[in-house]
Formats: C-alpha cells, structure tokens, sequence
C-alpha cells in the first residue's frame, strides 16, 4: 500500500446465493409408463390340505430335549472349565508373589539366580500339569456335549430304518 493512503475498511458483503424455488412435480405431470395393465382374474384355489397328527412330531420333541440336555452338559462344561482356570491364576499369582518376595529377601546375586530359576522350573511344571488338567476336562465337556445328541441320532435311525404298517 502506498505510503500517506488510508486503508479502506471492509465492506461485509453477502456470498450466498438464493437457489430458486421448484415445487415438485404434480401426480399427473410425472411419467407413466409404457406397460399395459393387467387384471389378473381372481384364481380358484384348491382346499387346503387336512391337517393331519404327524409321523414325525414325537421325534421333533425327543430332539429338543436331547438338544436341551446337550446345552446344559456344554453350560456346565463351560462353567467347570472357567473354574479350573480361574484356580490356576490364582495360583500362578500366588506363586509369583511368593518369588517376588524371596526375591527381596535375596542377599546377593547367586540367590537372586537361583530363586529365579526355582520359579521358573516350578512355573513351566505348574503350567504343564493344569493344561493336561485342561485338555482331560475340555475332552470331557465335549463328550458329554455329543452324547445325548448321538444317542438321538441313533435312536431316529433305528426308528426310519424300521418299516412302517401301513
């Protein structure tokens, strides 16, 4: 700006632009369409089929329950293996504490090796044991999960394999 020119202040002026209105279109102003019309007359339909006792109704209920007792063996399963792991972070923590401690009481560097080495041994042994303990009680829940299913599955085998009277 040149020297002995008063600067002009800012005139606020309005950037926004109206857009103009436009209503929508009437019902009758949009397009139709091409197709004809087609009234379908109204079709005679058969009667319904009789409802009769099915055949199969009892095994439907006899595989609900087996289902039932199947998911309560899996809730129960599920259950005992979250206690088994529970107990055995309690555990590892215990243990830990317990090595942390000795630790503070250590009087030098070959007792600090050697306390070390203790848990560690006694950590991979406790770790070995309770996945063994984990697996047997997963294999069980798993068993007891299938059985009454199996049982059912045999028990509707035998059932369709027989023939019926007619």
């Amino acid at each position: 700006m040149p020297r002995g020119k008063k600067a002009q202040p800012l005139r606020k002026t309005s950037m926004a632009v109206a857009a103009p209105a436009v209503p929508p279109p009437a019902p009758e102003e949009l397009p139709k369409s091409d197709l004809p019309r087609v009234d379908l007359p109204e079709a005679d339909l058969p009667d319904p089929v009789p409802v009769r006792p099915a055949p199969y109704l009892p095994i439907a209920r006899e595989d609900v329950d087996a289902l039932a007792r199947s998911s309560v063996a899996l809730t129960d399963g599920v259950e005992a293996l979250g206690r088994e792991l529970f107990d055995f972070q309690r555990q590892s923590l215990a243990a830990s504490l317990s090595a942390v401690r000795a630790l503070i009481d250590a009087r030098n560097l070959e007792d600090v090796v050697d306390l070390h080495g203790q848990y560690l041994r006694s950590s991979v042994e406790r770790a070995v044991r309770e996945g063994g303990r984990l697996a047997e009680l997963a294999n069980k829940v798993a068993s007891d999960t299938w059985q009454p299913l199996q049982d059912r599955a045999a028990a509707v085998a035998r059932k369709l394999g027989k023939p019926t009277a007619a």
